[in-house]
C-alpha cells in the first residue's frame, strides 16, 4: 500500500469515488484520469525516462492542455507522431528476433503501434467536461479494435507471441541501457541478458510493490465531480501523490538496485557489473531530478525528505481471527459472480469470473478496518489456461465487528474497482468488496 497521500491522490483520481470504478492504464497511450506506471513526458515536467515512475494525469494539468494544443497544431502532430515513431523503432529494435517477424511485418506493426497510440491521445484531447470517466465497456469495446488491428499484422499466434513480448518490454529496455555502458569486447550474451531480464523483472515488481505504513485517506470535501472544489481538490491530490509515490519508489529503489546489483554480480564481469551500477545511478539520478523539479513546480521545497511522516507510522497490523469476505465480480456486463468466504485472513480464493476468465483474490483485513484487495487473472485459451499480464486491486474500509456477516446491511463499505484484463480478448471487470472480522 501507498501512504496516506498517494492513496488519497489514487482514490481522487479514480471513478471509485463517483461510481466505485478505476482504470488501468493502457501500454499504448495514457487515458485522461488514470494512473500511468511507467514514462510518460509532457510539458509539466521533465520526463526522468525511467521505469516504474507514478503519475496521476488529469484533465485540468499543464500538460494536458500543452498536448491538446499541439494535437491542434498540423506541424506539431508531425513532429509528435515522429517522435513516438522514433521511440517505437528504439523500443522494439528486438522484435523482429523475439517475435519471429520478418522485416515488412515489423514495419507494419510500428506503423499500427503509432497510428494506436496517436489515436489514444486524440481520443484523450477530445474527451468533453464532465466525461472524465468512460464506461468499462467502452473501453474494452476500444482494446477489443486493437487486438483485432494487432491480429491481422500478426496472426492468432503471433498476437500470443506479442502479449507474452509486452510483459518483460520495460526490462529489456533496461537491459539495453546497460549494454549500452560496454564496450564491444564486453558486450552481455544471450544468457546474460536474459538473466538481467529476469532480475529486473523481480527488481521493477518490489520497487512498485505496496507498502504497509499507509493509513486511511483524506477525500475530496466535495463529492459532486462537476463541482469546482472536486476538481480543485483533485488536481492538488494528483499532483501531491505523484510526487509522493515517487518519492517512496525512490526510497525503495536504494535497497533493490542493491540487491539486485549483489545476485547480477553472479554471472557478470566486474565490467559488466560496474555496467550496471553504472545505469542504476543514472536512473536514480533521473527519477531525483523529477521529483525535485516536480516539488518545485507544485510550490514546495524542492529538498527530498529522507522520510516521510506516513513512514514513520507503525505498520499496520493484520486482522487476527476469522475473517468474513463477501466479492462480487461482474465481468463485460454480464452476470455477477457472489464469492463468499469465511477463513483465515489473507487466503487466497480462486474462482470462475467468467465462461474463460478465471480469477485468483488474495484479500487483507487489517486492524484499522482497511481492506486490501489483489486479484490475479488466467484465461481458457486453445493452447490452455494461461495468466494474463496485470491484475487489479483496490483499499477500502472494511468493518471489524463481532456480529456482523456478509449480506448484512451493517456489514460496513463495500468498495470498488474496475479495469480492462486483456488475452485473446479484452475483458471489462468490476469488482466490489466487504470484510469483517469476528
Amino acid at each position: 500500500m501507498y501512504s496516506r497521500r498517494v492513496r488519497a491522490g489514487l482514490l481522487a483520481i479514480s471513478s471509485a469515488l463517483v461510481s466505485g470504478s478505476a482504470i488501468r492504464a493502457q501500454p499504448e497511450g495514457p487515458v485522461e484520469g488514470q494512473l500511468i506506471q511507467g514514462e510518460i513526458k509532457g510539458p509539466d515536467v521533465e520526463s526522468a525516462g525511467v521505469e516504474n515512475q507514478i503519475f496521476f494525469v488529469h484533465s485540468g494539468s499543464q500538460s494536458m492542455k500543452e498536448m491538446r494544443a499541439r494535437l491542434a497544431d498540423p506541424e506539431q502532430r508531425k513532429i509528435m507522431r515522429a517522435e513516438q515513431r522514433a521511440s517505437l523503432e528504439q523500443s522494439y529494435a528486438d522484435a523482429e528476433e523475439e517475435l519471429k517477424l520478418d522485416s515488412a511485418t515489423r514495419e507494419a506493426l510500428i506503423v499500427l503501434l503509432t497510428d494506436q497510440y496517436m489515436e489514444s491521445l486524440d481520443a484523450m484531447a477530445g474527451d468533453r467536461p464532465g466525461e472524465a470517466w468512460p464506461s468499462m465497456q467502452g473501453l474494452a469495446e476500444k482494446e477489443n479494435r486493437k487486438l483485432d488491428q494487432l491480429r491481422k499484422v500478426l496472426g492468432d499466434d503471433g498476437l500470443e507471441r506479442y502479449q507474452e513480448y509486452m510483459t518483460t518490454f520495460s526490462e529489456r529496455r533496461q537491459v539495453r541501457e546497460v549494454n549500452a555502458y560496454l564496450a564491444a569486447t564486453d558486450k552481455l550474451s544471450p544468457e546474460q541478458k536474459a538473466r538481467l531480464v529476469g532480475l529486473f523483472k523481480e527488481k521493477n515488481q518490489l520497487d512498485l510493490a505496496p507498502h504497509s505504513r499507509s493509513r486511511t485517506p483524506n477525500l475530496p470535501r466535495s463529492r459532486d465531480p462537476g463541482s469546482p472544489a472536486f476538481q480543485q481538490d483533485m488536481q492538488r491530490e494528483s499532483q501531491l501523490a505523484t510526487i509522493e509515490a515517487n518519492e517512496q519508489i525512490l526510497r525503495i529503489r536504494q535497497t533493490s538496485n542493491r540487491i539486485m546489483s549483489e545476485r547480477a554480480s553472479g554471472f557478470l564481469s566486474a565490467k559488466q557489473s560496474a555496467a550496471l551500477a553504472k545505469m542504476n545511478d543514472a536512473d536514480m539520478a533521473r527519477l531525483r531530478k523529477w521529483i525535485e523539479q516536480a516539488r518545485a513546480n507544485a510550490g514546495i521545497d524542492a529538498a527530498i525528505p529522507e522520510r516521510s511522516s506516513d513512514e514513520n507510522s507503525p505498520a499496520r497490523k493484520p486482522a487476527s481471527g476469522e475473517v468474513w469476505l463477501d466479492l462480487v465480480v461482474r465481468v463485460n456486463g454480464g452476470e455477477p459472480v457472489h464469492v463468499t468466504h469465511s477463513g483465515t485472513n489473507g487466503e487466497t480464493l480462486k474462482f470462475k469470473a467468467s465462461d474463460d476468465l478465471f480469477a485468483e483474490a488474495e484479500c487483507t483485513l487489517y486492524e484499522d478496518n482497511w481492506i486490501d484487495v489483489r486479484l490475479i487473472f488466467f484465461e481458457e485459451g486453445p493452447n490452455g489456461r494461461r495468466r494474463l499480464p496485470g491484475g487489479m486491486g483496490f483499499g477500502t474500509m472494511g468493518r471489524i465487528s463481532g456480529d456482523t456477516a456478509p449480506g448484512d446491511n451493517s456489514f460496513g463499505t463495500r468498495g470498488g474497482s474496475s479495469t480492462i484484463v486483456t488475452g485473446r480478448k479484452a475483458y471489462s471487470v468490476e469488482l466490489s468488496a466487504s470484510a469483517a472480522a469476528r
